[in-house]
């Protein structure tokens, strides 16, 4: 019995793929070998893949598409009517990727200048967010404005030009690095290892048992490390709020975002010195802020004394999380 569709014969269907979830497998066919033996014997003949999981379930891979009776003909072959084959579709994504914020602090800002006054001043450069910071120690205004957007091109304005209030120009700066984010496993949910070297048990996220997260069946959220109404990977979790990053606990690598692409360094005559400058402080930075991962103020404010000094180039380095983007100037 032919259970796949009668595909077209296209140059492109050697590389469209078909995807299939396998359900309630019975507990003798629950193998990598002996499933994938059985399908084969009754008629499943372009399999790209199959991967048995621990819960008897399954994905399987096709070149060709199932005709729409391929799971009553699955389950008479097997016996069993609670084996469920359904095909998986991609869910449309809903929301636009979220994208890296940067923030910097405008400095010796008079306290009778306003938001609203720098707002009227800046409609030109797209800013998320804007705001007088207050003082931990005195809960008073200081004369420090931070300012935090999502593009590049603001980010380059404000720290090269700044920004220009009743006569005169009030420069930017990045704020301090972030401390290093620890790595989190994503089987245990526990801080300071990755998947691969996990030695634990998997957990649900969302209520600490050992089912699948997607077919979690509370509907109220338990964090399994605080018991809060929220997931084990929430940064608002005690537990994440306490947490000491010190050496030996593994954290996120730093990852330099790609530069503008309207880059008018083109233009340079000397381009290909300048190119090759950033390229050796791109690389420099990404190294030493990952071998130091505790130091980044240090190893910034080294790199850019060095720069200016030998290069003859300034720059600043803005963070989003462990996420670093360069402002030359």
């Amino acid at each position: 019995m032919n259970i796949f569709n009668n595909e077209p014969q296209t140059n492109r269907s050697e590389d469209i793929q078909y995807k299939y979830n396998i359900r309630n497998i019975p507990q003798f066919h629950a193998t990598q070998k002996t499933l994938y033996s059985f399908l084969v014997s009754i008629g499943f003949q372009h399999i790209i893949t199959l991967k048995i999981n621990y819960n008897r379930t399954a994905l399987l891979v096709t070149s060709r598409s199932l005709k729409s009776n391929a799971q009553h003909h699955f389950q008479i072959a097997i016996n069993d009517k609670n084996i469920l084959l359904s095909e998986l579709t991609l869910r449309p994504r809903q929301t636009a990727p979220k994208l890296p914020s940067f923030s910097v602090v405008i400095k010796n800002v008079d306290s009778d200048i306003t938001i609203n006054d720098i707002e009227e001043n800046s409609k030109h450069l797209t800013i998320a967010k804007m705001w007088r910071i207050t003082s931990c120690k005195t809960g008073k205004p200081t004369p420090l404005i931070g300012v935090t957007t999502h593009q590049k091109n603001t980010i380059d304005h404000l720290l090269i030009h700044g920004i220009t209030l009743f006569g005169r120009t009030y420069y930017a700066e990045p704020f301090n690095p972030p401390t290093p984010t620890p790595v989190q496993c994503s089987r245990c949910f526990q801080f300071g290892h990755a998947l691969a070297d996990c030695p634990n048990k998997p957990i649900c996220p969302k209520c600490s048992n050992s089912h699948n997260p997607n077919k979690c069946p509370e509907a109220i959220l338990s964090c399994p490390f605080s018991q809060g109404n929220h997931p084990a990977w929430s940064r608002s979790c005690r537990k994440f709020k306490k947490l000491t990053v010190i050496d030996e606990i593994l954290v996120l690598l730093t990852k330099i975002i790609e530069p503008n692409d309207d880059d008018d360094s083109d233009n340079i005559s000397p381009i290909e010195s300048i190119l090759q400058a950033k390229a050796i402080i791109a690389f420099l930075s990404k190294t030493l802020l990952n071998l130091f991962p505790h130091q980044k103020s240090k190893v910034q404010t080294i790199l850019e004394q060095s720069a200016r000094a030998a290069l003859n180039l300034r720059f600043k380095i803005s963070h989003s999380g462990h996420k670093i983007h360069f402002t030359f100037n």
